[in-house]
């Protein structure tokens, strides 16, 4: 017998699929791509995606279980699974709406309301998303900036194994909770999608020679989906519709790297332990 992946390993394979998906290059099929995976927030961002690679028109999905306790529904005998990672893995399997029968009044609320909205930010969840960066070496500052800017991140150390502060991001005192949140998230994201290089010990990818365009790009679509999936508008729906509107492709970008990024700042939204660096040989 070959040996048993572990989930971290059949994750980085099962990434490749999303380089298979090749009509996401389509300004509209992408924002299609966007929102299938802000519809559905009980899952993770890349097990969505795995489901999208699978099957794009999937209307909701649950696994056999969910779909007969909470629904009274029953899946079809002839339906076709669709493959999830099993949190402690290695997989699960889901189950689309059209391939289940029963009771037609009791539907997700997801499908009611596929994008509903709250627009307002419990302050706490800021004050404990700053936290848990400080314990990945990421800092935060607020600074009295004019109110027309936002924020930055900068590299502080460029020493690998180094147990100091890596980043700096500063935000705007003038902002709202709202919009230091969402500077949070962007400026992160530049950082994990590998915009600022990667050290010898830093799990996100090597990319300094990316694009200006393509970073920004990459960079909005991951606050784009964070917040969405948080229930909160922000600029990223306003900048992603203008460029999508005004270009039929998309710029050159690592769907891979938007998708970790998100699962990243999921993960230290919620306060949940990730491991972002490497220990020393």
């Amino acid at each position: 017998m070959g040996d048993v992946q572990t989930n971290g390993e059949l994750e980085e394979d099962l990434y490749g699929l999303f380089h298979e998906i090749r009509h996401l290059k389509n300004s509209a099929n992408y924002l299609q791509y966007l929102n299938f995976i802000c519809r559905f927030k009980k899952y993770s961002a890349f097990n969505v995606s795995l489901v999208y690679a699978q099957k794009p028109n999937t209307k909701y999905f649950a696994t056999k279980t969910h779909w007969e306790d909470e629904f009274d529904r029953r899946v079809k005998a002839d339906a076709r699974p669709l493959v999830m990672l099993r949190p402690g893995g290695p997989i699960m399997f889901v189950y689309d709406i059209t391939d289940t029968v029963g009771e037609e009044k009791l539907v997700p609320e997801e499908i009611k309301e596929p994008f509903k909205v709250s627009g307002t930010v419990d302050p706490t969840i800021i004050s404990g998303f700053k936290e848990h960066l400080v314990e990945n070496r990421i800092d935060s500052r607020e600074l009295s900036e004019p109110v027309q800017h936002g924020g930055r991140v900068h590299r502080l150390s460029s020493n690998a194994y180094n147990e100091g502060r890596r980043f700096l991001i500063t935000l705007n005192k003038r902002q709202s909770d709202k919009v230091n949140l969402q500077t949070l998230i962007h400026e992160l994201s530049h950082i994990f999608c590998g915009h600022l290089r990667s050290l010898e010990d830093e799990k996100w990818p090597h990319r300094p020679s990316v694009s200006r365009e393509s970073a920004e790009f990459e960079a909005e679509s991951v606050g784009y989906l964070v917040c969405k999936r948080l229930g909160l508008l922000t600029s990223s729906d306003h900048y992603l519709a203008e460029y999508l509107e005004g270009q039929e492709q998309i710029p050159e970008i690592s769907i891979q790297a938007v998708i970790r990024s998100v699962e990243w700042i999921e993960k230290l939204i919620k306060g949940h332990s990730i491991k972002l660096y490497k220990k020393k040989k």
